[in-house]
């Protein structure tokens, strides 16, 4: 019995404290509506200086040549050739951010004369900015200066890599990002700017940088490997052939009746030749073997969405904003009161 009275009254004190503070907030209307109302004068300019900006984006998987089976494994291993296994995607992924390959990308003329750095430092009018937080910083000029040791230009492209891609704590809010989705294997590069050309370019440079890097790069010493067997290759084969003919040639013109000098002639370059042949075979099988090998190892970069013109801009809706503005100016100023009630019920208390 008592236990239902001290329930009864605890929900009455509920319901006693809630109408207080509705009749608080109803005495502070004037504190909420100029809460509310500085909170959509804020979203509605927000709007109205909002500047669209341009998200381009792509998209590519990362494949591996078919491996070879396990009889051919074994065949490569007894020439000491050990097949590697596909890239790390997550190499991919810090490769994509590194300083070296933003600057292949942004910081070199491309086919249309044109260096992604000068237009981001355009668009964006850093220059000036730079500037005005550091008068004694003087930027580096992409378009017009060649000197790629230049202290300036170091601390220009350190400026845009933090503007790009961020810190590991600012990343977030970077201009450029990369994503590996693990279930699909499929990998996101995006890039938004306030111009659809700046933000086009950008991802199809950073992508074909990445591209080239691991499909051509990381194995420039295995191809040239792989070209100097050939060469050799050929070349043993113009040798054994030229000697071929000649020994033709020599039987011909002796008609099948040779001296002992003629004949041992004859044997010496039959011996080149099957010499040449052998060492023609063995450098050929090496070569064979060792492009096979080269070819499994290399990744294969394949760009499944691509960015096209036009590039829809972002946009900014009035009517959401006002809103939101709103509602986050209501619930700022309900805080406001409630929290002042507290404060004053406390401070009645102690006297």
């Amino acid at each position: 019995m008592d236990s239902n009275n001290n329930n009864e009254i605890t929900l009455r004190e509920l319901i006693i404290t809630i109408k207080e503070y509705i009749k608080e907030i109803f005495r502070s209307r004037l504190l909420v509506l100029v809460t509310c109302g500085l909170s959509v004068a804020y979203f509605a300019y927000k709007h109205y200086s909002f500047q669209p900006s341009y998200t381009a984006e792509v998209k590519f998987m990362v494949e591996g040549q078919s491996g070879v089976g396990g009889g051919l494994n074994s065949l490569l291993g007894t020439f000491g050739i050990k097949k590697s296994s596909k890239v790390n995607p997550y190499k991919i992924l810090e490769v994509a951010r590194s300083p070296y390959l933003l600057e292949n990308s942004i910081a070199k003329v491309k086919g249309s004369n044109q260096i992604i750095a000068s237009d981001i430092i355009n668009v964006y009018d850093l220059r000036t900015k730079w500037q005005e937080a550091n008068p004694d910083f003087n930027p580096y000029d992409f378009d017009d200066n060649l000197d790629s040791t230049s202290i300036d230009r170091s601390k220009t492209m350190k400026l845009l890599y933090n503007m790009l891609w961020g810190t590991p704590d600012t990343r977030k809010s970077a201009l450029a990002n990369i994503s590996l989705n693990d279930e699909t294997g499929i990998y996101s590069l995006r890039m938004e700017s306030l111009t659809e050309d700046l933000s086009k370019n950008f991802v199809n440079e950073v992508y074909s940088g990445i591209k080239s890097f691991f499909e051509d790069e990381m194995y420039s010493n295995q191809k040239r490997t792989v070209e100097i067997l050939k060469l050799k290759a050929d070349s043993l084969m113009v040798e054994r052939n030229s000697l071929m003919v000649k020994l033709a040639s020599y039987k011909d013109s002796s008609r099948g009746i040779l001296s002992k000098v003629n004949e041992s002639k004859a044997k010496i370059l039959e011996q080149n030749i099957y010499g040449l042949n052998a060492a023609y075979v063995e450098v050929l099988k090496n070569y064979q073997l060792t492009d096979i090998n080269l070819k499994d190892m290399q990744p294969l970069f394949m760009a499944i969405a691509k960015p096209d013109y036009p590039i829809s801009p972002s946009k900014s809706s009035l009517i959401t904003k006002l809103i939101l503005g709103l509602i986050l100016g209501g619930l700022l100023s309900i805080m406001i009161v409630v929290f002042r009630k507290i404060y004053r019920d406390i401070m009645h208390q102690e006297q």
